[in-house]
C-alpha cells in the first residue's frame, strides 16, 4: 500500500475479536495520512478514520445478521462519485460472510472493474463462506491468534496491574478482541464461565443443559460462539473426533435460530448433542 502496489479489494479472514476490523481502519489510514511516516495515526486524516468521521471511509455493517443485496447496492450508487478529501475512496463490509448470494453478486461486477480510487475491505470469519468468484477478485489476508504473552503484555498496558490479566489471556485463545472483553464486560465473562461448565461438567444432563440454553436465549448467538471456540480449541489438543460433532451442532443451531425456527426445537437438539456427542434423532 505505501508503494502505491495495493489491491482494489481484498478479503480480511479471522475470528471474531481477532483485529480484523482494526487491520482495515489502519490500512485505509495509509490513503488519508498527511503525516510523514504513514500511518501515523495522530493526523487529522488518521483521526477521522479512527473516529469514524471520514467522509470518504464507509462501514457497513449486516442488518439483523444479514448482509442484504438493498445496502450493497445504495454504497455501489456512491463509488463514482468524486472524493471529498482525497484520491481514494474506502469501503469497509462488516461481517461480509453473512451477505446472501444477491448481495455478493451485487458486488462482482464493481470486483471485476473497480474505479482506481476505490478499494474494498471484506471482512469474514470463513471465505469458504463466500462465493468462488468473489474470493477470486480479492487478495486474501488471513489474521491468526497471538501467543498468550503479547496478549498478556498487551492487557498489562491497557488494563495495568488488573488481576483479571492472566486469566484473560489465558481464556481468549490469542484472541485480542475475547481478552479485552473478558476483563470490560461482566456479561460477557459469565458466558464465558457458562460455557466451560457446560463443556466441562460432566453432572449436566441433556435436560439441564437445554435450560440453561433457553435461560440464556437472548445471549445465545453470544453463548454459541463461545462454545464453538472452546470446541475448536479442545479439538486441537486432543484430536477428539466427539467434539468435531459438537461444533458442527452449534453451527447447525446458529443458522436454524438466524432462520427464526423454534428455539425449544433447537435448543433440545444442540443440548443433546453438548450432553451425549450424537444426534437426538439417533438415540
Amino acid at each position: 500500500l505505501l508503494q502505491g502496489k495495493g489491491s482494489h479489494a481484498y478479503i480480511i479472514e479471522g475470528a471474531k475479536g481477532i483485529g480484523k476490523k482494526s487491520f482495515a481502519m489502519a490500512a485505509s489510514s495509509i490513503h488519508f495520512c498527511v503525516g510523514a511516516d504513514k500511518p501515523c495515526f495522530t493526523c487529522p486524516g488518521c483521526r477521522k478514520v479512527f473516529e469514524k468521521i471520514h467522509p470518504d471511509l464507509k462501514i457497513i455493517s449486516p442488518e439483523k445478521n444479514l448482509l442484504r443485496v438493498d445496502q450493497v447496492r445504495l454504497v455501489l450508487s456512491t463509488i463514482h462519485e468524486s472524493a471529498y478529501e482525497g484520491a481514494s475512496k474506502i469501503y469497509i463490509f462488516e461481517d461480509f460472510h453473512l451477505a446472501n448470494e444477491q448481495a455478493q453478486n451485487a458486488l462482482l461486477k464493481t470486483l471485476e472493474e473497480p474505479p482506481k480510487s476505490v478499494t474494498f475491505f471484506l471482512l469474514c470469519e470463513n471465505s469458504l463462506k463466500l462465493l468462488p468468484t468473489v474470493r477470486s477478485r480479492c487478495k486474501k489476508i488471513r489474521l491468526s491468534e497471538y501467543s498468550e504473552e503479547d496478549i498478556l503484555n498487551q492487557l498489562e498496558k491497557l488494563f495495568p496491574g488488573n488481576e483479571n490479566n492472566v486469566f484473560a489471556s489465558k481464556e481468549c485463545f490469542g484472541n485480542i478482541g475475547t481478552a479485552v472483553r473478558l476483563i470490560k464486560d461482566e456479561d460477557y465473562n459469565s458466558l464465558n464461565l457458562l460455557a466451560t461448565d457446560i463443556l466441562s461438567n460432566s453432572d449436566l444432563k441433556h435436560a439441564h443443559i437445554a435450560m440453561i440454553l433457553e435461560k440464556e436465549k437472548d445471549n445465545f448467538f453470544t453463548l454459541a460462539d463461545i462454545l464453538e471456540n472452546k470446541l475448536f480449541q479442545r479439538y486441537r489438543q486432543t484430536q477428539d473426533q466427539n467434539d468435531l460433532i459438537k461444533i458442527k451442532a452449534v453451527q447447525d443451531a446458529l443458522a436454524a435460530k438466524s432462520k427464526n425456527i423454534n428455539s425449544g426445537l433447537v435448543f433440545d437438539r444442540l443440548a443433546y448433542t453438548l450432553a451425549k456427542g450424537g444426534n437426538i434423532w439417533h438415540r
